[in-house]
């Protein structure tokens, strides 16, 4: 069975995972720590996601890659890894499916296509194109966008965290 990950956030209240849009209603606080990531590349908070008709920040960010796959990778290139990472665990048939979408880097740019769960599996092996970001990074001494060149699967709107498994990377 292939699962879908989503990071557990260091200063989580509640048992709900909340889209940046939402959080900034919820939580303003948390919101202002959790947009930092994305200083230098604020333009693609506004970037459209037509399959789900709504904009990046309205969505949460799951990857099919297991975090321990990912946590071998960053530290077969030398990449500092932080203690514990901390990984939801999440059954894909549990979500909403018209509220998914998968986000692919392609050549063109930015394409999309339909969630399918038969699909993971091609989604849970980290590209080559992502290795050879991660080795320019750390021979550079930068560290990498964790999730580039990989497929996202995006879902709109909040998820139950509760009962969820967490796994540690």
């Amino acid at each position: 069975m292939n699962f879908l990950y989503h990071q557990v956030p260091s200063e989580m209240r509640g048992n709900i995972l909340f889209p940046l849009n939402q959080l900034k209603e919820i939580h303003p606080d948390l919101y202002l720590k959790e947009v930092e990531k994305y200083i230098g590349r604020e333009w693609i908070l506004d970037e459209r996601i037509p399959p789900l008709e709504c904009f990046w920040n309205d969505v949460l960010f799951l990857s099919a890659i297991h975090p321990y796959t990912l946590v071998h990778q960053l530290r077969k290139v030398g990449l500092p890894i932080k203690p514990r990472w901390q990984f939801f665990v999440i059954d894909p048939v549990k979500l909403d499916p018209s509220l998914l979408t998968v986000f692919l880097y392609s050549g063109n740019g930015r394409d999309y296509e339909e969630f399918q769960k038969e699909n993971l599996s091609r989604y849970a092996i980290i590209p080559e194109k992502t290795k050879q970001y991660f080795r320019q990074e750390a021979a550079r001494g930068q560290r990498p966008l964790l999730y580039h060149h990989i497929p996202h699967i995006l879902y709109r709107g909040p998820i139950q965290a509760a009962g969820l498994e967490i796994i540690k990377a």
